[in-house]
């Protein structure tokens, strides 16, 4: 008769099993394990601490990960760390197992094991990852793997978080958001995956794209104010951000570069508060933006709504807000931007007209309660064709010939002159 497995074999094979599965729901994971395990069951102790390893010495190259069984481990700017993975979590200790880290450097890469960093595994109750300083990158942040079933917390107030993708496996996984700055490390259509909880407190959450394409399918709720402070979103990078769910954070939005795509269908996209674009940044998508009465939409960048015939909207029928545009509106044929409030075309705003055009079609541009100012630049405009700034819409259209005007004014002076007979 074969003999046990091990608990930490055991703890190897299900994360592995788990990991692997996760290939049909998210990036493609191959197995993790963990050559090294720390155990401080008096305390805390810097990553360096050989005596709390039972290795007897502390991780070192990509060749193997590190397993945190019990108590606290320090990161700080003595540190500079490379393993192949690293699990917070041991089956049946209902102790928390923390990393805080003020400073140094992380990195969870190799060419064995699969780059995972993972907050909570097996049986683990309570896991806690809280970066306050420093830099981590890994190719997946895991919650709750092989079946963990605790609240499992990673905390970023300072410092930089690189993450290739997110993976959620239970309930209880929870992302704070509160200063330092969160980065893709590749394009990921569902980066940061429903079910993630993830709350965005004083100090905000900084977002870089570094040029690539994330998706975030999750509510950004609101993490609660600190001596009346809110947290809210900053875009960075030159990639695309693409918010798919309402979210309720209300310190505001600046999309400082890159593109910002919301596409809710219900709630506001981008939470309460005032939403800025800056010059050479753009703000797209078919979903709802409503900041709340009194706050407004400003636009130095570029506005681009819809996505094959769509409507962006900004505001609500209980909620109204004001749109400046001051940069460019580019407006496809088919798409709508939808106000619930004024819509004000500063001195330096441009429509580009994007798309083709059907003869004898008009096409409503935007819609809102009131209107100020006129386009000081319209780029694109067909022959023929020209702008109306109506009472509560933007139009395009052809614009009538003069000989259809003759026979329009003629016929007019013959209807009245036979009136008169």
């Amino acid at each position: 008769m074969k003999g046990k497995m091990k608990k930490s074999e055991m703890l190897r094979f299900r994360v592995a099993w788990l990991l692997g599965a996760a290939v049909l729901c998210g990036p493609a994971i191959r197995s993790a394990s963990a050559g090294y395990s720390w155990s401080t069951w008096n305390g805390t102790g810097n990553w360096n601490t050989t005596s709390s390893w039972e290795n007897g010495t502390p991780p070192s190259g990509t060749e193997s990960g590190a397993l945190i069984k019990i108590g606290t481990v320090t990161i700080n700017d003595s540190n500079t760390i490379s393993t192949n993975s690293l699990l917070l979590g041991w089956e049946g200790d209902f102790d928390p197992k923390e990393v805080v880290m003020t400073g140094g450097s992380l990195t969870v890469t190799g060419t064995g094991g699969d780059q995972v960093l993972a907050i909570g595994t097996s049986e683990s109750r309570k896991s806690r990852f809280t970066q306050s300083g420093g830099n981590v990158t890994t190719n997946i942040l895991a919650y709750n793997l092989s079946g963990g079933y605790g609240v499992s917390t990673y905390t970023l107030s300072g410092g930089t978080l690189t993450v290739g993708s997110f993976v959620q496996s239970q309930n209880d996984a929870y992302l704070v958001l509160s200063g330092g700055t969160l980065k893709a490390g590749q394009t990921n259509y569902n980066w940061l995956p429903q079910g993630i909880q993830v709350s965005v407190a004083a100090g905000g959450a900084i977002i870089d794209t570094q040029g690539y394409s994330a998706t975030i399918d999750t509510t950004l709720a609101d993490g609660g104010a600190t001596e009346g402070v809110y947290g809210g979103l900053t875009v960075n990078g030159t990639g695309t951000l693409r918010l798919q769910r309402a979210s309720t954070y209300q310190g505001g939005t600046t999309v400082n570069s890159g593109t910002l795509i919301v596409t809710n269908s219900t709630g506001s996209g981008t939470g309460s508060g005032n939403v800025t674009v800056a010059s050479g940044a753009t703000l797209g998508g078919t979903g709802i933006l409503d900041p709340g009465t009194g706050n407004s939409v400003t636009i130095n960048g570029t506005l681009a709504p819809g996505a094959s015939a769509g409507t962006l909207t900004i505001g609500s029928s209980g909620s109204t807000n004001d749109v400046y545009l001051n940069g460019t509106y580019s407006a496809e044929m088919g798409d709508l931007l939808a106000v619930f409030g004024n819509l004000t075309l500063g001195t330096s705003s441009a429509l580009n007209l994007v798309g083709s055009y059907t003869p004898g079609s008009s096409y409503t541009l935007a819609s809102y309660s009131t209107l100020t100012g006129t386009f000081a630049t319209i780029n694109n405009l067909p022959a023929g064709w020209g702008i109306t700034y109506g009472d509560t819409a933007l139009t395009l259209g052809a614009i009538p010939e003069p000989a259809s005007l003759a026979l329009l004014f003629g016929g007019l002076l013959a209807l009245s002159w036979r009136k008169r007979k």
